[in-house]
């Protein structure tokens, strides 16, 4: 199992869209290559410590799924830290934005 992953943000933030998403494809020569797409606020410091879970989240949805996992998400969400429990879904993350006093744009 080979990993080729590449990290973008989204052009612009809009409010209510997931934070954070990833798309995946094995290649015919094994290689499993995938993309994980932010949005353009957790570039912000304040937004660190969610950022840092969110990808390592991610990262480990993808890993499983490399791995043949039939549900990567389960297999993610076994060692998710409280934080990003705390946030639930992406509702929870813009009020958890709202609530640190972060801009949205």
């Amino acid at each position: 199992m080979r990993l080729k992953i590449r990290r973008r943000y989204y052009r612009k933030t809009i409010p209510g869209r997931p934070p954070i998403k990833y798309h995946v494809v094995e290649r015919k020569d094994g290689v499993v290559s995938g993309t994980i797409m932010q949005d353009p606020i957790l570039k912000k410091k304040g937004l660190k410590d969610l950022r840092r879970s969110l990808v390592a989240h991610e990262m480990r949805e993808i890993k499983a799924f490399a791995q043949r996992h039939p549900d990567p998400d389960a297999a993610a969400d076994m060692d998710e830290p409280r934080i990003l429990r705390r946030l639930q879904n992406p509702a929870g993350f813009w009020r958890e934005v709202a609530r640190r006093g972060l801009r949205r744009g």
